[in-house]
Formats: C-alpha cells, sequence, structure tokens
C-alpha cells in the first residue's frame, strides 16, 4: 500500500471518530437534563407565640444572629390556679423527694449549660422543674384549701433553628395570640428553586441528585438533592416559555461558601 492510500484511509478514520465524538457530544448534551435558571432563596421559619397573653420581652432584634434553644422572647399569661387541699403526710414525702431529685438535676444542668454542653432552653426547663416542685411541696404541707387566684406565669419562647432574625412583628407591651408571628427567622439552610424545562419532567424525580455550579465558584461543583417539584408548569419571568419549578436543598460541602440571596446557579440531573 502506497503513502497516498495510507493518507486516505487514515484521514478517513480520523474523520469517523471525529464525528463519532461530536454525535456523543450532542446527544449527551441534549438529553442532559440541565437548567441555567435557578436562584438562591433563604429558608425563612415565623417563631409563634406559645400562649395568648401580653409581650413582656423582646430579646433580639432583626439582623441579630441566634443559635437553636435561644431565648428569643418572653410571654406574660393569666392563669386561675385552684390551690390544692390538704395532703396526707406519704405525698408530704413524697414531693420531698421529687424536690430533691430536682434540685440535683437542676446543678448538673447548670454546669452543662456553663460548659456549653446545653442549650438556654434545656437549663431553663430543669430550672422550672426545680420551681413546680418546690411548690407541690409547699401545697403538700398546706392544711387548709384555698380558693382559686389568678396568677401570672411567664413563658419563654426559643428559637427553633440557628439562624438570623429577618423581623420583628411585635413589640413590648403588645397582646399577643397562640400561634400569631412573633419573629421571622432566616435559617441557614438555603434553598434552591430551579426553573426546568417541562420536557424534564419525567426525569425529575423527588430524592433525585443534582450537581450545582455557578460563576462565583467557578470550579466548584456542590451536591444537591430535589424535596420537592412543582405538579404544573408555570410561566417563565420573561413570559416567553413554561417552566416546572423545583425545591432543591445541599446536601454538603457548603461551610465556608457564601451564597447570596437570589445568586444564580445552574443544576444538572446528576448521572447515575
Amino acid at each position: 500500500m502506497n503513502k497516498k492510500k495510507i493518507f486516505i484511509l487514515t484521514s478517513v478514520v480520523i474523520i469517523v471518530i471525529a464525528l463519532g465524538c461530536c454525535g456523543a457530544f450532542w446527544a449527551f448534551k441534549t438529553n442532559a437534563v440541565i437548567t441555567n435558571d435557578a436562584v438562591i432563596e433563604p429558608e425563612q421559619i415565623a417563631i409563634n407565640a406559645t400562649d395568648n397573653g401580653k409581650i413582656k420581652e423582646i430579646f433580639v432584634k432583626p439582623d441579630e444572629e441566634v443559635e437553636s434553644g435561644q431565648l428569643v422572647a418572653e410571654i406574660e399569661i393569666k392563669k386561675t390556679i385552684s390551690q390544692p387541699v390538704a395532703e396526707t403526710k406519704d405525698t408530704v414525702e413524697v414531693s420531698q423527694k421529687k424536690l430533691e431529685d430536682a434540685e440535683e438535676n437542676h446543678t448538673n444542668f447548670a454546669m452543662m449549660y456553663k460548659d456549653g454542653v446545653i442549650s438556654q432552653q434545656e437549663y431553663d426547663k430543669s430550672l422550672e422543674q426545680l420551681e413546680d416542685a418546690k411548690k407541690a411541696v409547699a401545697e403538700a404541707k398546706t392544711p387548709v384549701k384555698q380558693k382559686s387566684v389568678v396568677s401570672v406565669v411567664t413563658k419563654k419562647v426559643y428559637a427553633p433553628k440557628d439562624g438570623t432574625i429577618a423581623l420583628s412583628y411585635v413589640t413590648k407591651g403588645e397582646t399577643t395570640a397562640k400561634d400569631k408571628p412573633l419573629l421571622l427567622l432566616d435559617t441557614e439552610n438555603p434553598k434552591i428553586i430551579a426553573y426546568f424545562n417541562p420536557k424534564f419532567q419525567e426525569n425529575l424525580k423527588v430524592g433525585n441528585d443534582v450537581q450545582i455550579t455557578c460563576e462565583k465558584y467557578k470550579g466548584k461543583t456542590f451536591e444537591g438533592v430535589i424535596e420537592a417539584i412543582s405538579t404544573e408548569p408555570e410561566i417563565s419571568v420573561d413570559k416567553k416559555s413554561s417552566v416546572i419549578p423545583v425545591t432543591i436543598r445541599f446536601k454538603n460541602g457548603t461551610a465556608g461558601y457564601d451564597f447570596d440571596k437570589n445568586m444564580h446557579l445552574s443544576v444538572s440531573l446528576k448521572n447515575k
């Protein structure tokens, strides 16, 4: 075989390989489940009143960071309390034993709270149990039945998660109702809303792993998981097409990275 034929054959082989690679790449691009229309949204949680009452104190302000279990507010509640009848000696002894246990428990919790092992909420609960035990002993020793009296009780409200206070809906002295929002908390667990082409709807499933990239951290790929998928398409912001909104959570590996609100991202379904 002369050089000319070898050259022609080699050229043909190279062209065939190149076309095959291009075809494979094009097929990948065509079939890849991907969107460049995804944004960061903070997770916001309302911290609600636990009872009807008057706001005694709000301990945090907007833009202030809080930790899970941190005291954020106190509510004054009026309660009608019926005093118990005279108790027997056995009941006094039982109440006294419970008081001793509560004192020991509170001492241990105070040490753990000082060392940062437990939250303020857990410490306060042990203190409430100690006060209740003291009242029980006093009531057990009361020889005369008392009338019903109105008592003012302070209920404490705690942050359910780590985060930053976004809004305060109430001020000191205002009245509130059970389950009425007191504060709005931005948690440290941002979510992603990704808008996919409806043609990918059959490919998208809750629990699917995804890969996330953004311009701010070029060369870095983050892992995520699909948490929820809209059942119906929506009109895109530019009103030129339909999209499927998909809620995604970061799986891990975001420590040390700052994801700003409304930051734009690219999201692709992870190949298995």
